[in-house]
């Protein structure tokens, strides 16, 4: 029988059939479509990303995604400092969303060990603990959405241990793997992640992390995690919008907006999508200057070779006589728990 032909109202109707909104596609017709995106290499010629080795990339990498490719954004997690109750609501979306691929835009990982900012005197900070729970945050994020690759654009919170080491000890800062000719104290060797393994760390080419490194999607829509601040959500990723004449959208804001730009021949969009950590942690002390910071994300498909990419906000709602988050994608809302 149908679950629609056991709801009592058509409340409850409209509630199941929300919640039979699948992405149902084969394995098999995934990896298909995952084996026609390509990217631009530096030394020119397009490849196909299933054959792309490198752990981690220095600049502007370009892919080229086909019809269809679902993507998912996620904005300034900040772990250890994420929101728990955020994130278990946003598995729920990304294990029925299924999306191709998964792209962290940077402050994934708070590196509050390293931070000028004043801590606690009673909090304990241990370095491993943080990285340690990073790393679980990354691969179960991974894991549930069943993406086919995962990117991240490394922001400032990810350049702490540059920044540090350039501060107190440039000598060792200069230090590089031998391999791989990375800083021996890069992102993703401190996390533990392996060249041959479907994730790909993009950085800036001149090493301020994240400031200069992005991802050009289909040649328009370009993703950064962001420098220019603007008082108004959407402004700071216009200022790259004008400048470069592209559509941009970036988090290291905390804010959730977009702006639209006419030209003569097209709409230029910028988009900001928030943030997913927790302010009331310590590590977000500073957060409460952002007066107008909101949490979210993004999502979207690849349809006529545009790229189009919404943005998710995280709003309170109240839900069985409780109040709680909850955000809508398409006809389906996805809600906390307590």
């Amino acid at each position: 029988m149908s679950k629609l032909m056991t709801a009592r109202t058509i409340e409850e109707a409209v509630k199941k059939a929300r919640g039979t909104r699948m992405f149902n596609e084969s394995q098999t017709a995934r990896e298909n479509l995952f084996n026609q995106i390509t990217y631009e290499s530096s030394a020119g010629g397009t490849l196909p990303l299933s054959k792309y080795s490198f752990l981690r990339y220095q600049g502007v990498l370009p892919l080229n995604l086909p019809d269809g490719v679902r993507i998912v954004v996620l904005p300034d997690i900040h772990a250890p400092a994420h929101n728990k109750q955020w994130l278990w609501m946003i598995e729920q979306f990304l294990a029925e969303y299924r999306p191709h691929i998964l792209i962290f835009i940077g402050d994934s990982t708070d590196f509050f060990f390293l931070s000028r900012w004043p801590k606690p005197p009673r909090q304990g900070y241990n370095a491993m603990q943080e990285l340690e729970e990073s790393r679980e945050l990354h691969d179960r994020l991974i894991k549930v959405s069943g993406c086919l690759w995962a990117f991240e654009t490394e922001g400032n919170h990810e350049n702490r241990t540059n920044s540090f080491l350039s501060a107190v000890a440039p000598q060792i800062s200069t230090i590089v793997d031998m391999d791989t000719q990375e800083p021996v104290m890069n992102y993703s060797k401190l996390l533990g992640y392996k060249g041959g393994e479907r994730i790909t760390f993009v950085t800036d080419e001149r090493g301020f992390g994240g400031y200069g490194g992005c991802i050009i999607l289909n040649g328009h829509k370009r993703l950064i995690h962001g420098l220019p601040l603007r008082p108004r959500a959407g402004g700071s990723p216009r200022v790259f919008t004008d400048q470069l004449g592209q559509d941009v959208m970036h988090g290291h804001s905390h804010r959730i907006g977009e702006n639209h730009r006419e030209t003569f021949d097209e709409t230029l969009t910028a988009q900001e999508i928030g943030y997913l950590a927790n302010p009331n942690r310590a590590e977000m002390s500073y957060h409460n200057l952002l007066s107008n910071g909101h949490p979210g994300l993004a999502a979207g498909e690849v349809i006529g070779g545009t790229v189009n990419l919404e943005l998710i906000p995280i709003i309170q709602a109240i839900h069985e006589n409780r109040l709680r988050y909850s955000m809508w994608y398409g006809d389906r809302e996805y809600v906390t728990e307590d």
